[in-house]
């Protein structure tokens, strides 16, 4: 699921205790097991970065070459390169991402990075398989929620596609954190908080 035109969630490292503290308690109401990976950006647009630094380095050398400028040669190199450089950090840092990648390349990468965290972080090794990985894409405005199969087998799929429509729906550390405590409340319904429960993932 993608977000529509609304500025993309941005944390800040300060936000990341607020986060776990909010998957402690959405593990409270539930016996399913909550991983939350946020991340800044998936995809790296470096073709078209470099793109962008062969063209402001281009525009720059004409300029000194044919302009009117009196400029020893010895800093036409370093302020070709200088401008280069700019055009290389205007594309990575400035540029919407959805203006230099593809929506199918964004798509595929949202998909491999989410699934190899679900892997990286041991999701599929609950005891009753009931882990729940809550993937956001932050530059992408991309999310995947990927739930082991005994999320699958006991919440229904239109309730998994609400907790994805409310991750989407955030914009801050405060809304993404009240939404997965409102995912560990509604997958307590199906899947509700027992004595025997163990938690087996980190946060």
């Amino acid at each position: 699921m993608r977000y529509g035109d609304e500025m993309p969630l941005t944390l800040r490292k300060t936000d990341a205790s607020t986060l776990s503290d909010a998957v402690r308690r959405a593990e409270d109401k539930t016996s399913a097991e909550l991983v939350l990976v946020v991340l800044p950006r998936v995809v790296a647009p470096y073709p078209t970065a470099i793109a962008g630094a062969a063209l402001f380095g281009a525009v720059a050398l004409a300029v000194l070459l044919f302009g009117d400028f009196d400029v020893d040669e010895l800093l036409g190199v370093p302020a070709t390169l200088a401008f280069a450089a700019l055009g290389f950090v205007l594309v990575w840092r400035v540029a919407p991402l959805r203006s230099v990648t593809r929506a199918s390349q964004r798509k595929r990468a949202v998909d491999d990075a989410a699934h190899a965290a679900f892997s990286r972080h041991g999701v599929h090794r609950t005891r009753a398989r009931t882990g729940v990985l809550l993937f956001v894409a932050c530059a992408e405005r991309d999310v995947r929620v990927l739930a082991d199969s005994g999320v699958v087998g006991a919440v229904p799929e239109s309730v998994r596609t609400q907790w994805s429509r409310a991750l989407l729906a955030c914009t801050s550390a405060a809304s993404l954190a009240g939404a997965v405590e409102h995912i560990g409340e509604s997958a307590g319904a199906y899947l509700p908080e027992g004595d025997a429960a163990v938690d087996a993932l980190p946060h």
